[in-house]
């Protein structure tokens, strides 16, 4: 069979979080991988023995200034329905081109076609919108899941039970809805690593500019000259750079196995609260200070709903004070591990369900 297999270009993390689907399939099928920015990048140079094609599509970022930050999304919102667009233009001509028998999208929504099969990833079956747009959550959620239902199904990275749910309320889904659980997926799936505590806090940058540098440069002014040595993965597997100035270290990407082993071995993980982070922080076995992109609502529902279940510390960008951030998170820190390790990993289980669905 030869699959298509497409993420979004939101940060690093949908194409991460692919790698363990990816190596299973790839043994099976013949694949072809698609995708735009940096999750480009990072598959084709993870997977330099597959087709990695380059979908077009246009840059998302956020405003800088809060007070136009739902004019912001608004903006945000036009550049996905571009892309949407393309995305259907673009799937339709590859489609008849390469002869593909199934698309597996990871929350691109326009990356279907009639003229093959198609499975949706997602962990957002019911988002959360921003207050400022709650009015049109009824008609906007309509429209998504009409979407959503046109793919035979819509397999979630989360696991099933409740109370084993790293998103909550997020991987909701309709009982109309074909889904199966996947589990949590992380690229860090079954993957033995040795700890290495060369660094005492290890910051893990990723997501839309110009928070993602706007994060990296707090860091920067709160910890450098600190007692702590620092490393900071800015996420940028697009570009080769490693800078150590005084007691902070910036590196532009690392190899799983070696970022593996420094986060293991971190006293202190700082990183944002994006779902396939969170995720790959289960896998590792380790809890972090999480800190929400500001008005991305998924990422603040979630540091909420983990800081809650008392299995991560969350903070607010603007609120940040790292030296006592990571004072408080020492204090807490036995708690946090000994909650984050009664949740269910990833076990396989998409192993299970691909094997049922006949992939």
């Amino acid at each position: 069979m030869r699959i298509l297999i497409t993420p979004l270009d939101w940060g690093l993390g949908h194409a991460t979080r692919l790698c363990p689907l990816i190596d299973y399939l790839m043994v099976r099928h013949e694949l072809i991988l698609a995708a735009s920015g940096r999750s480009y990048s990072f598959l084709k140079s993870r997977y330099p023995g597959l087709q990695v094609l380059r979908v077009p599509a246009l840059p998302l970022r956020y405003w800088r200034s809060r007070r136009l930050f739902n004019f912001g999304l608004v903006h945000i919102g036009v550049r996905l329905v571009v892309n949407f667009v393309i995305d259907r233009l673009w799937v339709n001509q590859a489609v008849r081109r390469l002869d593909i028998d199934l698309i597996i999208s990871d929350n691109r929504f326009g990356m279907y076609t009639s003229r093959s099969k198609k499975i949706f990833i997602s962990h957002q079956i019911f988002p959360v919108f921003p207050r400022g747009l709650r009015m049109f959550e009824p008609m906007a959620l309509k429209i998504y899941h009409r979407i959503l239902r046109r793919f035979e199904m819509c397999l979630i990275p989360d696991n099933k039970a409740r109370v084993d749910r790293l998103a909550g309320q997020l991987s909701n889904a309709p009982k109309d809805m074909t889904v199966q659980y996947l589990g949590p997926l992380s690229r860090f799936y079954d993957m033995e690593c040795r700890p290495n505590d060369t660094y005492q806090v290890v910051a893990l940058v990723s997501g839309l500019e110009p928070h993602r540098q706007l994060l990296i440069d707090k860091i920067v002014a709160q910890l450098g000259n600190s007692i702590y040595n620092v490393l900071i993965i800015s996420g940028r597997p697009d570009k080769a750079f490693d800078i150590t100035k005084g007691n902070i270290r910036l590196v532009s990407h690392l190899g799983d196995r070696q970022l593996c082993s420094y986060i293991k071995g971190a006293e202190v993980v700082i990183a944002r609260a994006g779902y396939s982070t969170v995720m790959d922080l289960v896998a590792i076995g380790q809890t972090a200070i999480i800190i929400p992109t500001p008005g991305q609502t998924e990422q603040e529902y979630i540091a909420k709903w983990l800081d809650q279940k008392e299995m991560f510390c969350a903070t607010g960008q603007g609120d940040m004070d790292l030296v006592k951030d990571i004072a408080c998170f020492v204090r807490k820190k036995g708690k946090l591990m000994q909650n984050l390790l009664k949740v269910k990993k990833s076990t396989g289980l998409f192993k299970t369900v691909l094997d049922r669905l006949g992939l």
